[in-house]
């Protein structure tokens, strides 16, 4: 994951409409950071910021076709494939994508950033965010 973003663009969430506790930014045309909270201990109500660098060339070929691994991703969420997914979504179809990635892949590669109550991650993402 790098250290610095330069030239961020926060954007919002394409995938679901909880902007609360899903964020994107992006670094450039086909890598993005996304950073979401969700509730991992239903029983103490305690929340779990993760957060994960998205690079789509990672899962595209030298032609710029999605590889196997993109395309079983996509599939999970309806779409047949990327080219499915680019004319659904134009120019914001690569971050629908890394926002299939990230929802499939982020519990296994992504990097917690904090845990605690609801309040104190939405006051967390939201320092986060303002540091950007």
């Amino acid at each position: 994951m790098s250290a610095f973003l330069i030239g961020v663009i926060i954007m919002n969430w394409i995938l679901t409409d909880d902007a609360s506790k899903q964020h994107v930014f992006k670094i450039s045309e086909t890598e993005y950071r996304l950073i979401e909270m969700s509730l991992i201990n239903p029983e103490d109500e305690i929340f779990l910021v993760y957060v994960d660098d998205i690079d789509l060339t990672e899962y595209l070929d030298n032609n710029g076709i999605a590889n196997e691994r993109l395309t079983s991703i996509i599939n999970i969420f309806g779409y047949e494939s990327a080219a499915h997914v680019r004319a659904q979504y134009g120019t914001e179809a690569n971050q629908v994508m890394c926002e299939c990635i990230f929802e499939v892949l982020s519990y296994e590669e992504g990097i917690t950033l904090f845990r605690g109550t609801e309040e104190d991650c939405s006051a967390f993402i939201s320092d986060y965010i303002s540091r950007r």
